[in-house]
Formats: C-alpha cells, sequence, structure tokens
C-alpha cells in the first residue's frame, strides 16, 4: 500500500472525512504511530463533547483522568473500526467515553448522581453492563462491533433515535430533536405524521432486545 504519512500540522488542516479516511489507511498499512496521531486529532476535536459527557457523570477533580483515560482506548478500540464514516467514529468515540466512566464509578466504588431517565435505568449502565466483565477490553470492543452492525441494519432516523437514547436523552426530548431534523419519521410516526415518544421507547426497545441477542445474551429478552 502506498502510504504517506503526514505531520501534525498537515493532519490539523484536514477535514474530519479526510482525517478518518488517514487514519483508517494508516491503520491498514501498519502504521500504528500514525494511526494514533490521527486518532488523536480527531478526538481532540471531540474534546468538548467528551469532557461534558464526563463532567456530567465524574467529580469535577477526576475529570482530567477520566478524559485521558478515553483517548487511550479509543485509540486501541478504533483501531478495530471498519468504516470511514464520521458518525460512526464519533459513535465509537461517545461509547467508549460511557465505558470509561462506568470503569470510574465501578473502581470508586461509587454510583452515579443522576436518576433513572425511564423504567430501564441508567442508559450508561445498560450499555456497559453488555459488555463482559474480563480484565481485559476486548468484551467492550466486541459490543461497539455488534453495535455498528445492528445501527447499520437502521434507518437514518432510527439510528438518530437509538445514539440520542444511549446518550441518556429522555424519549420526549428525543422525539422533539428527531422532528426537527428529519421532519416526518415515516413508518414509526402517528396519524400527525411526528414522531412520538412512544414510537422512541418501540425503536430503542426493538434495539436493546436486538444487542442481547447479537451478544448472545438471554435469548434477547
Amino acid at each position: 500500500m502506498n502510504f504517506r504519512p503526514k505531520n501534525e500540522h498537515e493532519l490539523a488542516r484536514l477535514k474530519d472525512e479526510e482525517l478518518i479516511a488517514y487514519a483508517v489507511a494508516a491503520r491498514d498499512a501498519d502504521r500504528p504511530e500514525d494511526f494514533a496521531l490521527a486518532v488523536g486529532i480527531f478526538i481532540l476535536g471531540r474534546e468538548r463533547m467528551v469532557r461534558a459527557m464526563v463532567a456530567d457523570k465524574v467529580p469535577t477533580q477526576s475529570v482530567e483522568d477520566v478524559v485521558q483515560e478515553v483517548l487511550v482506548s479509543a485509540i486501541e478500540s478504533l483501531s478495530r473500526i471498519n468504516g470511514t464514516v464520521t458518525g460512526q467514529f464519533v459513535n465509537w468515540l461517545k461509547q467508549i467515553t460511557a465505558f470509561r466512566i462506568a470503569d470510574y464509578h465501578k473502581s470508586a466504588g461509587k454510583h452515579a448522581g443522576n436518576e433513572s431517565i425511564d423504567k430501564d435505568g441508567d442508559e450508561d449502565d445498560w450499555f456497559t453492563e453488555l459488555a463482559s466483565p474480563d480484565a481485559d477490553r476486548s468484551g467492550e470492543v466486541e459490543v461497539l462491533m455488534v453495535l455498528n452492525e445492528v445501527l447499520e441494519s437502521y434507518s437514518a432516523i432510527h439510528g438518530r433515535v437509538v445514539m440520542l437514547r444511549i446518550e441518556g436523552v429522555p424519549s420526549i426530548e428525543v422525539a422533539e430533536i428527531v422532528n426537527d431534523e428529519f421532519g416526518p419519521a415515516g413508518s414509526e410516526a402517528d396519524s400527525k405524521n411526528e414522531m412520538t415518544s412512544q414510537n422512541v421507547d418501540k425503536i430503542y426497545s426493538r434495539f436493546k432486545k436486538q444487542m442481547r441477542e447479537a451478544l448472545g445474551l438471554e435469548d434477547g429478552k
């Protein structure tokens, strides 16, 4: 493969899609240092998002440590991703952040302070508990790969619903966001051609069942 390494300044000028394509090319060319540099720059561009997610769940004095853990985990886990779509990278980054937040609370013997957003409980807890409790992180990589496979079978609207729910956005707010972004929601909409919180719950419940089935957990129940 004809791979030409770029320095940090060159990478910083690339658009997201170009940066991701470069990272994938570096990985495929067996250039781990170049891959790590590209992914690091991409993540730095999303640092505000990551930091906000961490700060919402972790005490102030521990935020920086968890953010750094996210960076290390992202470089390790993203080396397994097959796609080159910006949204796919961002989705992985969000879930890696959720895993590291869960790790913090487990190691500290604490629990997140946010109240449950629905009858299923905290969505971060639900998602991270799908991963294997093994000492290494192979289990969570498997979960992320299955997540990608399941989401690829969804429409853009349904995929957006799922990602918002995983991020902890309440169903009623998800419906409002989706209606603003997509307009009429098609087959899952009510008679007014708008997404409702009930539609959101139905889509998300189906997603969780598919995830559990794909991972061989409780026969999808």
